[in-house]
């Protein structure tokens, strides 16, 4: 196992010492994973299948949007049947240069949430959100980013009884990315 850990260290800092300088500006990217989650006000550990579109309006500006489809708890304690949500909002990247790419954003949401319990006149909920992300990409080339996301989420479920929807969720994996734009070539 340490072997392929100093392989993968290797490799990553020989491609960052080869690297090209990634244009931002007009790139597409999109990812799909897992996301596991901490509910800040219960003991409830969700999980989720995790989409994302991203396209950058500028070297340090991007729009992203976010959609959260609710697969269960990782332990017992189950309070929703479903906790569903998308967001849609701005993120900054201060780093413009080379193939590093921290950022942190803004993303306002929506929940769509129904309370787990066996009585039969349970609500469905819309909830609204609001959420801050922090993260970071590692883009190999134009096409491809290993990346690694955060976000604090805070709003609650208001039907029924109110229950919390305040939360923190992490995704992690590789992404992939779509340049729209001809990059420009200047003669020196």
């Amino acid at each position: 196992m340490g072997k392929i850990v100093l392989f993968v260290l290797l490799s990553i800092s020989i491609q960052a010492s080869f690297s090209q300088q990634i244009k931002r500006d007009g790139l597409v990217k999109t990812y799909l994973t897992i996301s596991p989650s901490i509910m800040l006000d219960n003991s409830e550990r969700p999980f989720y299948f995790h989409g994302n579109l991203e396209g950058y309006v500028s070297e340090q500006v991007s729009i992203a949007g976010d959609g959260f489809f609710y697969l269960g708890t990782l332990n017992d304690l189950a309070i929703f049947q479903y906790n569903n949500s998308m967001f849609a909002g701005i993120n900054w990247h201060p780093d413009k240069k080379g193939s590093s790419d921290p950022y942190i954003g803004f993303q306002p949401g929506i929940a769509f949430t129904k309370l787990a319990s066996s009585a039969s006149e349970v609500k469905n909920g819309v909830n609204p959100l609001v959420s801050v992300n922090l993260g970071y990409n590692y883009f190999i080339n134009h096409y491809f980013q290993f990346f690694v996301a955060g976000k604090l989420i805070l709003g609650e479920h208001a039907v029924d009884r109110r229950q919390s929807l305040n939360a923190l969720q992490f995704s992690a994996g590789l992404g992939f990315s779509l340049p729209t734009k001809k990059p420009i070539k200047q003669n020196l």
